[in-house]
């Protein structure tokens, strides 16, 4: 390193030297940046435990906080990258820039491991936005796409073609990138669920762990992320390597991720060479206790459970352990072999993790019969009510393989129910009457007799039937909404008065009472309809889907332009129409959302 820092009597230091690849290292986004810069002081240690971390900004701070004069810093090139067009990677030239030190003198590249360590995981998580966003463009291009029949018969026979996500190849593409997305996503948030019992519980164990997991999460997920991003190009075929798919673009931007903040050989090496052997072994051993304890808990409980998930995962830990001990053994003699296993290793570590995370994930929602009673394990999300009801019906799998064919709907009192939990309350923009929650079920006992209809097997179609009702009900929802506040629009209309009379003298706001009166009496007439329908039992799927799509779209039209006449008191929270309007908003999300209605209707043309 020959970056420099030259003490100053002020206690600062004069920073001389160049620094390679500074993301937004110069730019106008911000008044000012502030650079971390390695460098060294005269007379210091030799090696890495010479070098100190610190402060250097680009405009210089007054004692008072405002800016002074532009220190002496600045970018010498943008770099011309392959990808990542939107940030600026910059070469920068510190020439006797005034620079403080952060922490101890010599103790630089402590420091500095703190924040890459963050910036490894962020890259982690990185690797999974990206691949996910190719993901859910090359999903949906295979479903639009036409070429060819299906092997099994033609799925649109009315088309030209079938839509390629009918072909195998396709679909073994697509289910290789879920695969990952949901897995990598699973480890990611394990490993904020250690960091934050690290942090805020001072959990050893749980820092230990993370600390091993470091290298995997950022290797592993990067290499593969980067794999499968360039899977969904494929399903684009030759549009995948035109500019205007797209496609080339993320697959260039998720290539940098296998080099930046320690490239992937680094991350083995350091997983290998500094984190597997750390207090004797004591972190990959607890990595495998809690996987080992995972498959032991759950040992003849479900024979296909332990098929698809737990006995691949038993193989996978037993080679990780092997390897393990095969490198911590023979490291102190043979380095330069264990190391040149080092990225084999941290792949395989990898997978592993990602099995571990597929069973947990298998296990929640799955419901096993055990003896003669079930046993619940999973959590819910967006729960209405969730915080105060006694008895829930909870939708779960009784048998996996089925698919949707394999749900059940089970009847669970939670009052006294060992492993039932409330989870918290959670923070909604609207419906603030309402709570809406979490709950979390552990190896909860249900009697058969909970089972809803007596058969298992039966919870979609019971779910399926109900939803016409449903839709129906939102949509009362919306029409009642709207009728109220029409209702007090027109009212505030009259009383609130502008340039010498009320705003209903002005002909824009005639027309826009007008307006949302008849989109409210028209909704009115189509609500009365489907309900008659409903009770005749002649309400189809589709009609149900147009009622709630339409209705709740229109609901947000109305009270928008009701918002709108009363100005700026319909923004204020003591008007009634600003809490109908942000309660107005998830009407078009619950129930299915309105894209979903629109599929529905499409289905039936």
């Amino acid at each position: 390193m020959r970056t420099k820092a030259v003490p100053q009597p002020d206690g600062s230091y004069h920073i001389t030297g160049q620094k390679i690849f500074i993301s937004a290292g110069d730019h106008d986004l911000a008044e000012n940046i502030i650079h971390l810069v390695l460098a060294r002081i005269p007379g210091g240690p030799d090696g890495i435990k010479g070098v100190s971390l610190f402060i250097v900004p680009k405009v210089m701070v007054n004692s008072d906080g405002s800016l002074g004069e532009r220190n002496a810093v600045t970018a010498g090139k943008i770099e011309t990258k392959m990808g990542l067009h939107g940030n600026p990677t910059c070469v920068m030239n510190y020439d006797g820039a005034t620079g403080y030190l952060l922490g101890e003198p010599h103790k630089g590249m402590r420091a500095m491991f703190t924040m890459m360590n963050e910036a490894r995981l962020g890259v982690g998580a990185q690797a999974i936005a990206q691949a996910e966003i190719a993901y859910q463009n090359a999903v949906y291009y295979a479903k639009d796409r036409l070429q060819g029949r299906a092997a099994y018969g033609a799925q649109n026979p009315k088309g030209p073609a079938d839509p390629i996500i009918v072909h195998p190849d396709i679909r073994r593409a697509l289910l290789d990138q879920k695969s990952y997305l949901e897995g990598g996503r699973a480890l990611l948030l394990w490993g904020a669920e250690l960091i934050d019992r690290a942090q805020r519980s001072q959990d050893e164990a749980a820092l230990g762990l993370i600390s091993l997991l470091t290298p995997v999460i950022k290797g592993f997920l990067t290499d593969e992320g980067y794999k499968m991003t360039v899977k969904a190009q494929q399903v684009f075929g030759g549009y995948g390597y035109i500019e205007g798919s797209g496609m080339s673009q993320f697959t260039r931007d998720a290539r940098i991720t296998m080099i930046y903040e320690g490239a992937n050989g680094v991350q083995a090496l350091d997983l290998v060479g500094r984190k597997l052997g750390q207090e004797g072994g004591r972190h990959i051993r607890a990595f495998i206790n809690i996987a080992t304890s995972f498959i032991d808990s759950h040992k003849g409980e479900d024979p296909q459970f332990e098929k698809t998930f737990t006995a691949p995962l038993a193989a996978a830990l037993k080679d990780l352990q092997s390897a393990s001990l095969f490198f911590m053994q023979h490291a102190p003699k043979d380095p330069d072999t264990v190391l040149a296993g080092s990225y084999d290793f941290m792949h395989l570590f990898g997978h592993t993790c990602m099995g571990l995370m597929w069973a947990r994930m298998g296990l929640a929602a799955h419901e096993v019969k055990d003896g003669n009673v079930y046993r619940l394990s999973g959590q819910k999300t967006f729960i209405t009510n969730g915080q105060h009801a006694n008895l829930i019906i909870v939708a779960a799998k009784t048998n996996p393989e089925e698919k949707a064919k394999g749900m059940s709907l089970i009847v669970l009192e939670t009052d006294g129910a060992e492993g039932f939990q409330r989870g918290r309350n959670l923070d909604k923009i609207g419906l603030k009457a309402g709570d809406t929650s979490e709950l979390f079920f552990d190896n909860i006992a249900i009697p058969p007799e909970n089972l809803l209809g007596g058969e298992e097997g039966q919870g979609f179609y019971q779910m399926m039937k109900q939803l016409p009702q449903e839709r129906l009900i939102i949509g009362c929802g919306a029409v009642g909404a709207m009728e109220g506040a029409v209702s007090r629009t027109i009212q505030y209309c009259k009383e609130r008065e502008a340039f010498g009379g009320p705003l209903t003298q002005f002909q824009n706001t005639r027309f826009k009472l007008a307006e949302v009166k008849t989109k409210t009496t028209v909704s009115r007439a189509f609500l009365d309809e489907c309900i008659t329908e409903h009770l005749n039992g002649n309400l189809t799927v589709e009609k149900a889907a147009m009622a709630k799509y339409w209705l709740t779209d229109t609901q947000g039209e109305v009270i928008d332009e009701c918002l709108q006449l009363h100005g700026g008191y319909g923004y204020m929270q003591e008007y009634d129409i600003a809490e109908m309007w942000t309660d107005a908003r998830v009407q078009r999300i619950y129930g299915g959302t309105n894209e979903i209605m629109k599929e529905l209707i499409a289905r039936s043309l």
